[in-house]
C-alpha cells in the first residue's frame, strides 16, 4: 500500500516479530511441522494454480502475494500477543500525564504504592511515542467468559460462554469452521491465516478465553555514553548497541533503510519516533522489553495441543506452552469438569513493580526469571460450580506474585457476578441474554453522584436521567445524554492539563465527586472552585453538542444514531465509492462497561466519540450436555469478499443476538448446503 502503511512496518522490524516467527519455523516438533506445511502448500498451490482473479484487494493494488511460509502464520501470534499486552503503553502514558501532574495526582487514577522512582528526564518524549506507534498495534482488548458446572444448570452439565473483544475491521477477523476427518474433529473460531482453532470444542472439551492483562513489558531508560554515541551505559560499564539493518520496500517510491539499534534490554523504539527524536533529552533512549518477541514462544503449539486435548490433564499439559499474551484459559468438558488457568511467562522483577520505565544503568531493574507455571491462577470444579471473569482483578492483594497493577474496571464483572447469583437452572438462553446485556453498572454507581451536584436544578434532560434504568438501550435518549456529559465533565476536568483527549474514566470520577472534589479547582485560579458549576457546565455543552446533531427534542434522540457498530475495510476505507461496500455498520446496544461490549471511540478529534468500534466480534455459547447445540455467531460474514452476499450477512443476526449452530453429518450438511467447495490434495488429485 505504499507510504501510509510505511510506519507498521517499522514498528513490527524494530520488535523483531518476524525475525523470532522465522526461528521458532525452523524449530517446531514434526507433527506441528507437518500440519504448517501442509497448510503453506494448499495456500501457494492455490497461487500458483487459481482460475481468474485472487480477492479485489489484489487486484486494486496490482499485487501478487508471495509464497505463504510457515513463519507467516506464527508471527500471527506474536502480534496479537503484543497488542494483547499493554503494560508499555500505560508505562508511556504515565510518563505522558507526569508532564502535568504529580504523582499523587497520577495515583486518583492508577492507585499504587510504589509508582518507582525513576522518571524520564523529559516526558513529553512519550506523547511523541504515543502518537508514533501505529493504531493497529495500540492495545485494544476485553473479554467476558464464564463457566457454569452440571449442578448450576438444567441439563446437569456445564456450559461455557465466550465472546472476545477487540476492535472492529472488515473483514472481520474471526472465521468459522468445522473440520471432521476419522481421526479428528473440531469445531470453532480460526483467524485467516493460522490452521488452528483459537476458541472451540472438539467434541470432548470446549474452550474460551479473556485477558489477564499480565504484566509481561517494561520500558528502560538507556543512557547514551557521552564518551561514544554508538555506546550505552550498563551497570558493569558502556556497552555497544547491537544494530541490524532492514531493508523495507515501499510501492510507489524508494526502499527505506532502518537501523534497529537494539540494547541488553530490548530494540530502542524512540527510534521509531522523528517527534520522539526531537523532544527526548539528550543522551537518553527508550528500550522496550516484551515477552511477545521472544524467538521461543511456543504459544502456537499450545493451541495445537489444546485444539488435541481430551481432559483436563491434557489441557493443563499443553498450557504450559502457552507463552504470550497471558490468557485466561476457560475449560469445560462432557464429564462435567470445569476449570480455568491464566498460563504465560511473567517476568520476576527485582526492585520495581513495572509501572513506570525502568533505569537501565540499574543492576537491580532487571527480570530474574518468570512465574513458576505451579504459581500461576489456576481454579478447577470449585464449589460454587461458576468461573466468570470480565478482565477484572484476577488474583486477591495477597497473591504472591505480581500479576498486573491495572486490572480493567470491575463494572462488568459485578454485573455478571449478579446475573450469575443464585439460579441453579441455568440454560443456553440465559447465557445469551446475559451476552446481550446492556445494564451500566458504571453509570449505576456514577449518575447518582452527578445528579446529586445538581438536584436543586429541573430540566427536562435531568428529570429524564433520574428515571433512567441504566440501560444503554439503542432506541433510548438517556445513554447518550449520559455518556456526552460524562465525556465533557472528563475533558473540563482534564482541560487545566491540557489532557482534552483522556477518555472517560467512571472509576476516577466516582473518587472526584466522592473523595477528591479538588480536582474541580482550577489550579490557575485564586478562587476555590466546587464540582456543581462544573457539572453543570458540562450538561450545558453537552446538551449543545448533541442538538447540533441530532435536533432540540431529546426525546427523538437515540443512543443508535451515534453508537453504530462501525467496520472499516482497511484498503476500501481510503476509497470513496468503494468504502460504500467495503465498510459495514448498524446502530447497537452497549457501552464501555456492559457485557454487551459497546467500547466507544474518545479524544477531541473531530470525530464522532460515540462511534462503536470495540467488541464481541464472536460470541459462543458450548452445551456440554449436546455440543450440537452450541451457538456461534460472528459480528461480519463467513466471506471476505466485499462483493459477495455472505461478506456482512451476519451483522445484524449479530446486533440483534441471535447465533447459528454448526454440526451435522456430513450427508445431512450437504442437503442443506448453499454450496461446496472441494479440497483435494495433490498426491490424490491424479487419482481421481
Amino acid at each position: 500500500m505504499g507510504a501510509p502503511t510505511l510506519s507498521i512496518d517499522k514498528f513490527t522490524r524494530t520488535l523483531g516479530f518476524y525475525r523470532s516467527a522465522e526461528v521458532r519455523a525452523g524449530e517446531m516438533p514434526s507433527d506441528l511441522r507437518k500440519q504448517m506445511d501442509a497448510y503453506a502448500a494448499g495456500v501457494n498451490y492455490h497461487i500458483d494454480n487459481h482460475d481468474g482473479p485472487l480477492s479485489p484487494e489484489f487486484t486494486l493494488l496490482n499485487h501478487t502475494p508471495e509464497p505463504w511460509r510457515t513463519a507467516d502464520s506464527l508471527v500471527w501470534s506474536r502480534m496479537m500477543a503484543f497488542r494483547l499486552s499493554q503494560n508499555w503503553w500505560k508505562e508511556l502514558f504515565r510518563l505522558r500525564l507526569q508532564t502535568v501532574l504529580t504523582k499523587s495526582q497520577i495515583d486518583d487514577f492508577w492507585p499504587s504504592n510504589n509508582l518507582g522512582p525513576i522518571t524520564l528526564g523529559n516526558p513529553s518524549q512519550a506523547a511523541s511515542l504515543l502518537k508514533a506507534v501505529p493504531p493497529t498495534f495500540r492495545p485494544k482488548s476485553a473479554s467476558n467468559a464464564w463457566v457454569l458446572s452440571g449442578k448450576r444448570t438444567a441439563s446437569g452439565k456445564p456450559i461455557l460462554a465466550n465472546d472476545p473483544h477487540l476492535g472492529f475491521n472488515a473483514p472481520g477477523l474471526w472465521y468459522l469452521a468445522r473440520i471432521k476427518t476419522p481421526k479428528f474433529e473440531i469445531t470453532g473460531a480460526t483467524v485467516p491465516g493460522v490452521p488452528i482453532t483459537v476458541i472451540g470444542h472438539n467434541g470432548t472439551i470446549a474452550w474460551g478465553l479473556t485477558t489477564t492483562g499480565g504484566d509481561s513489558q517494561d520500558l528502560f531508560i538507556e543512557k547514551i555514553d557521552p564518551k561514544d554515541k554508538n555506546r550505552y551505559l550498563a551497570p558493569n560499564g558502556p556497552r555497544a548497541f547491537h544494530v541490524r539493518t532492514e531493508i523495507i520496500k515501499v510501492k510507489g517510491t524508494d526502499s527505506v533503510t532502518l537501523h534497529v539499534r537494539t540494547t541488553r534490554n530490548g530494540p530502542v523504539i524512540s527510534d521509531i519516533s522523528t517527534p520522539a527524536q526531537r523532544v527526548k533529552i539528550a543522551g537518553q533512549l527508550l528500550a522496550l522489553k516484551s515477552i511477545a518477541a521472544r524467538a521461543d514462544d511456543r504459544t502456537h503449539e499450545a493451541l495445537y495441543r489444546i485444539n488435541r486435548a481430551k481432559d483436563w490433564k491434557e489441557f493443563l499439559a499443553a498450557t504450559k506452552l502457552f507463552h504470550s499474551p497471558q490468557q485466561n484459559l476457560f475449560y469445560a468438558d462432557v464429564t462435567g469438569d470445569i476449570g480455568m488457568i491464566a498460563p504465560a511467562r511473567l517476568p520476576l522483577r527485582n526492585g520495581w513493580d513495572g509501572r513506570w520505565p525502568a533505569d537501565g544503568t540499574n543492576r537491580n531493574h532487571r527480570w530474574i526469571g518468570f512465574i513458576p507455571y505451579d504459581g500461576l491462577p489456576k481454579r478447577y470444579n470449585p464449589s460454587v460450580g461458576f468461573i466468570g471473569n470480565a478482565n477484572n482483578q484476577l488474583v486477591p492483594n495477597s497473591y504472591p506474585y505480581l500479576i498486573s497493577k491495572d486490572w480493567d474496571a470491575p463494572y462488568r464483572a459485578r454485573r455478571l457476578k449478579a446475573l450469575a447469583a443464585g439460579n441453579s437452572e441455568h440454560t443456553l438462553d440465559d447465557s445469551a441474554a446475559w451476552q446481550m446485556d446492556h445494564t451500566s453498572e458504571a453509570a449505576r454507581e456514577l449518575l447518582p453522584l452527578m445528579l446529586q451536584q445538581l438536584q436543586e436544578r429541573e430540566t427536562k434532560a435531568l428529570k429524564r436521567l433520574i428515571a433512567w434504568d441504566y440501560q444503554m438501550d439503542k432506541d433510548k435518549p438517556e445513554p447518550l445524554l449520559y455518556s456526552a456529559w460524562v465525556r465533557f465533565f472528563m475533558i473540563e476536568l482534564m482541560k487545566p492539563y491540557g489532557l482534552r483527549d483522556l477518555a472517560p474514566m467512571p472509576a476516577f470520577l466516582v473518587k472526584v465527586l466522592r473523595d477528591k472534589p479538588n480536582w474541580c479547582d482550577h489550579p490557575t485560579t485564586n478562587k476555590r472552585e466546587s464540582c456543581k458549576p462544573l457539572l453543570a457546565a458540562s450538561l450545558r455543552k453537552a446538551i449543545k453538542k448533541l442538538s447540533q446533531y441530532l435536533g432540540k427534542n431529546i426525546g427523538d434522540w437515540k443512543w443508535g444514531e451515534m453508537h453504530r457498530a462501525t467496520f472499516k475495510h482497511r484498503l476500501f476505507d481510503r476509497i470513496p465509492i468503494i468504502k460504500l461496500w467495503g465498510n459495514l455498520s448498524i446502530p447497537t446496544d452497549g457501552g464501555d462497561h456492559t457485557l454487551n461490549r459497546g467500547q466507544t471511540t474518545f479524544g477531541d478529534d473531530g470525530l464522532n466519540p460515540f462511534s462503536h468500534r470495540h467488541g464481541a466480534g464472536f460470541r459462543v455459547i458450548y452445551d456440554l450436555g449436546d455440543l450440537q447445540k452450541s451457538r456461534f455467531i460472528i459480528a461480519t460474514g463467513q466471506s471476505g469478499n466485499i462483493f459477495s452476499k455472505y461478506y456482512g450477512n451476519f451483522l445484524q443476526p449479530w446486533r440483534d443476538g441471535r447465533y447459528i449452530h454448526v454440526f451435522g453429518e456430513p450427508n445431512r450438511i450437504r442437503k442443506r448446503a448453499l454450496g461446496a467447495l472441494l479440497l483435494v490434495p495433490t498426491k490424490l488429485a491424479g487419482k481421481r
